[in-house]
């Protein structure tokens, strides 16, 4: 398995993959739509951002999109087909963006996780630092997470 940028041409492919990853969990149809637009991939985040893929053959297993600015790194999306949780590509791609984020300068990863996925982020270092706002449902907030690079 490799991880290669991102190309333009499949980024409708990876936003979905990041909505069939959320699904994994069993919300709601309603707030899984909600999710759309915050799990949506622009063209702009190409220019912006690594993006980044977990590549087999001709087949994506995850994506990982990471903001670098000074010393601090935002793990912004990690998602992965949820036929390949479990099997290392998040481990993988978490790897990844913290040697990017290390080797551009960072000292911190912060990121906003999904409830369900903490525990995961907490394998690898993550704490629990605060909460922030869900962008879907206003009365829900997410685990603000710093990574220690």
């Amino acid at each position: 398995m490799i991880i290669r940028p991102a190309r333009l041409d499949e980024l409708s492919a990876l936003s979905d993959l990041c909505l069939r990853s959320k699904s994994l969990w069993d919300y709601e149809p309603a707030f899984l739509e909600g999710c759309r637009t915050p799990l949506t991939i622009h063209p702009a985040d190409l220019t912006t951002d690594h993006v980044m893929v977990a590549e087999e053959g001709s087949l994506i297993f995850g994506v990982v999109q990471l903001g670098i600015e000074g010393d601090e790194a935002e793990l912004e999306k990690l998602f992965i087909d949820p036929q390949s949780v479990g099997k290392g590509v998040g481990k993988m791609l978490l790897e990844w963006a913290m040697d990017k984020a290390r080797s551009a300068g960072a000292k911190r990863m912060m990121l906003a996780s999904d409830p369900f996925a903490e525990p995961f982020y907490r394998k690898y270092g993550a704490q629990q630092i605060g909460a922030v706002p869900s962008e879907v449902d206003p009365d829900r907030s997410l685990p603000q997470m710093e990574i220690t690079l």
